[in-house]
């Protein structure tokens, strides 16, 4: 539908509503990217919070490590006490 130079020129108020329509084209083009670009920028906050609420691998792995340590411990923990538990009459046998 594009028009020669001439032609719009030869018939000026013609050619005028031909880019006056155009540029209402335009404008209604650039209103519906707008709002396109506003839901992606509120889709885009959201999941920007929901993650920043999410533990991080390293927060999960720090987790982790301090919960094992704390297993660990307790394990050697009990295990000492029952060694003491089993050695203690044996070492009072003895006389020590």
């Amino acid at each position: 539908m594009l028009q020669s130079v001439e032609d719009l020129l030869a018939t000026p108020t013609e050619g005028w509503a031909f880019a006056e329509t155009d540029i209402a084209d335009i404008k209604s083009s650039i209103s519906r990217l707008d709002a396109a670009v506003a839901r992606i920028d509120e889709t885009l906050a959201r999941i920007d919070e929901r993650l920043s609420l999410m533990a991080s691998k390293a927060w999960v792995l720090r987790a982790l490590v301090g919960l094992l340590i704390a297993i660990l411990g307790g394990s050697f923990a009990l295990a000492g006490w029952m060694l003491q538990r089993f050695l203690d009459p044996l070492v009072k046998a003895i006389g020590g």
